[in-house]
């Protein structure tokens, strides 16, 4: 059980999360009431957003235990930005049971020749700490903001197992890791998400 004053975490470079929204307007547009998202209140949503490279900054955030992260960096499957590679994801051993890549190629885990690429980095969010599930895309695409998932994260915040939410909230760039039968007990009244 975990009770946290926020409950999801989103990482992201200024130039991928829209640079001219302030932090305290990105807390407003992830929770307006009239976009499905906004499951979420304004004290629930904890940002780390940076134009700069900062690399430990973001590996502390995901130390942290949010239930959910959602990362929104350039990428690909070994490596994001703020020069995080798949060994420093590995060596932090993220605390979120579900973190969602909003990145290109980190769930690319196959080579042009057939073989298993086996550090790459959606798998290292899975397999080194505590996720659950993981929700990543294989290929290269454009993701301008978390907005254009607010289906699948209004759908898990409900309480739908994450296997549903993917059929809910489709987006076929996507897939997801780990295990689909998990949901997230939601107790909203005494700010628990669990």
């Amino acid at each position: 059980q975990r009770k946290e004053p926020s409950t999801l975490l989103l990482i992201g470079h200024d130039e991928l999360m829209g640079g001219s929204l302030s932090e305290n307007d990105w807390k407003k547009e992830l929770t307006r009431d009239d976009i499905s998202i906004s499951e979420w209140s304004e004290n629930e949503v904890t940002m780390f957003i940076s134009t700069k490279d900062n690399k430990q900054g973001f590996l502390n955030e995901l130390q942290k235990d949010y239930p959910i992260s959602i990362v929104n960096v350039h990428g690909s499957n070994w490596f994001h930005s703020y020069n995080v590679y798949n060994t420093d994801i590995e060596q932090t051993k993220p605390k979120s049971t579900f973190i969602e890549l909003l990145s290109c190629s980190t769930a690319d885990a196959i080579r042009k020749d057939g073989t298993f690429v086996e550090n790459y980095l959606a798998g290292g969010y899975l397999f080194s700490g505590d996720a659950l599930a993981v929700k990543a895309s294989p290929v290269v695409h454009f993701e301008a903001t978390p907005l254009q998932q607010s289906d699948f994260m209004k759908a898990i915040g409900l309480g739908i197992p994450f296997g549903e939410a993917m059929r809910l909230g489709w987006d076929s760039s996507y897939i997801l890791l780990g295990d689909p039968t998990i949901r997230f007990s939601v107790n909203k009244s005494a700010g628990e998400l669990k």
